[in-house]
């Protein structure tokens, strides 16, 4: 009598936990992730999809989810619909395909399991869903300010560059339109300063390399000559 009571007992409790394991599961999920990396700390993946069972679940039918080894829960959000979250930092986010493996309470049991003998085991899971995640926007590979500077560096040099060319082919253009016997008010300015010999030296290296942009040292002489002498009489009363 007590054997076919303790037979009893286990068959309805075999056939209550078959009852609530979901018969022929199908589901329909969506998914999200963030997509700008320069505004939040974290990316976000979220899952929402909705069971459906040929047989009728309970309200508090539970389910867990595992991602790449990290184990969550499946937050239920509705009748049959759940919700499954993580988050990662940026620089670990990996653009792909990321699986997430739903499992019911029975599942679950087993899983962990199996896993206190080998931390690597796998269980067959209830449903899986894939996640397509398409990469996170870090922003330019260029920062903003960086860009700026380089540019400014860039046009600063060609406008140095262009007036000690101008100032070269000026003084150029009097020396030719020099007069045998005539004083030059350029040549006498320069000599005044001090200025004439690296006048010269600019000259010559021009006329032997055909080429002004090989002369940059001796063109940064002259000009320093010019400007020392400039801000000499600027002080002067």
């Amino acid at each position: 009598m007590v054997t076919k009571y303790l037979l009893t007992v286990l068959a309805l409790a075999v056939g209550t936990s078959f009852a609530q394991r979901c018969q022929n599961p199908q589901v329909e999920a969506a998914s999200f992730t963030s997509l700008d990396a320069t505004v939040v700390t974290q990316i976000a993946y979220i899952t929402e999809f909705t069971l459906k069972c040929d047989n009728p679940l309970p309200e508090n039918y539970a389910l867990y989810a595992e991602v790449e080894g990290k184990s969550l829960s499946a937050a239920r959000v509705g009748e049959n619909k759940y919700q499954v979250s993580w988050t990662e930092e940026p620089s670990k986010a990996r653009s792909g395909v990321h699986e997430i493996h739903i499992l019911d309470e029975e599942g679950w049991a087993s899983l962990r399991r199996a896993r206190r003998s080998d931390p690597a085991a796998s269980v067959a899971p209830l449903l899986a869903i894939q996640l397509q995640h398409p990469g996170s926007y870090s922003g330019p590979w260029v920062n903003s300010e960086v860009l700026a500077t380089l540019l400014s560096i860039v046009i600063a040099y060609t406008a140095l560059k262009n007036k000690s060319m101008i100032i070269i082919i000026k003084m150029t253009i009097k020396q030719r339109e020099k007069a045998d016997g005539d004083d030059d008010p350029v040549e006498s300015m320069l000599k005044k300063s001090g200025c004439l010999e690296l006048h010269y030296k600019v000259m010559e290296c021009i006329n032997s390399t055909k080429d002004w942009r090989k002369c940059q040292e001796e063109v940064n002489e002259f000009r320093n000559c010019v400007s020392k002498h400039k801000e000499d009489q600027t002080r002067q009363p």
